[in-house]
């Protein structure tokens, strides 16, 4: 199968929602989706695209959201069926589908991409989506944070051609969860990233309204500020990698472990790293 014809509907009410705006039911935007032909399928896969990047006309996208919902109302007023669905129902309810395997690798839309969120700025835009590290066969998956940032080239519009994109480690998660929720007063500042280790990424903005994010790559610079409500969607999928990654760990505890992170990263720094006698 092509990677359009597996669209998610969550990850459709997703970017809609990353967009400021209001999507259709789920099981709508599915219905919706199971009613296209392939031709039809690719053209709605692009103007989704084009809206997840920032790049798209706001008329059309008003356009593609009333279509999703007349569509399906004119096929309830002429009782036809869905493209590819049987107009009588089955003799018996549906199996309940297998548990998904776990992977090692990503695949061309596992459900974790449903899990991110965009963030706008003058200067640039952000998004961030819950990953997974690398690993080899046979060891757990790991979750992480993936952050993409992209200089603004016009209003509402942005070079994500030309992004910057930055994984954090196993080891920067727990750093990173404990700078969004204020438990550090220093910046987190992480290098050395990439194949290249050219990139770079920093938060400043203890007790500001605000955080600041620069990230750099060869010489490029990319910065934005991050508003409270934005903090909040990125925290919350920064604590989701961490709960997936010790689902053992009550909140409680977990809080309280980041707690002591941020107290050790914010201690001076003369002689970390060393050993004692």
């Amino acid at each position: 199968m092509s990677a359009t014809a597996q669209i998610s509907p969550q990850w459709v009410a997703q970017v809609l929602r990353d967009r400021g705006i209001s999507p259709p039911a789920i099981l709508t935007i599915q219905r919706f989706l199971n009613s296209l032909s392939a031709p039809d399928r690719a053209d709605v896969m692009a103007a989704l695209r084009k809206i997840e990047y920032g790049v798209d006309e706001p008329a059309a996208t008003r356009a593609l959201v009333d279509r999703m919902g007349q569509d399906l109302q004119a096929m309830a007023v002429a009782g036809r069926p869905e493209e590819g669905r049987s107009a009588t129902p089955p003799a018996s309810p549906p199996a309940s589908p297998k548990p998904r395997p776990k992977k090692n690798t990503t695949d061309a839309d596992p459900w974790y991409r449903a899990h991110g969120v965009h963030i706008y700025a003058s200067s640039a835009a952000m998004k961030v989506e819950l990953d997974v590290l690398k690993s080899e066969p046979g060891e757990p998956i790991r979750y992480t944070v993936q952050v993409e940032i992209a200089a603004a080239k016009a209003a509402n519009a942005y070079d994500w051609e030309h992004k910057i994109s930055f994984q954090f480690t196993r080891r920067e998660l727990p750093l990173l969860a404990a700078t969004l929720m204020g438990y550090t007063s220093k910046p987190l500042n992480l290098s050395n990233h990439g194949p290249d280790r050219d990139k770079s990424l920093d938060i400043e903005g203890h007790n500001l309204d605000r955080l600041f994010i620069r990230m750099r790559q060869a010489g490029r610079r990319i910065a934005m500020p991050v508003f409270a409500e934005d903090v909040h969607a990125w925290l919350t999928i920064a604590m989701q990698a961490l709960k997936h990654n010790t689902p053992e760990l009550d909140g409680t505890v977990l809080l309280a472990m980041l707690k002591r992170t941020a107290a050790i990263h914010d201690a001076p720094t003369e002689g970390k790293g060393e050993g004692r006698a």
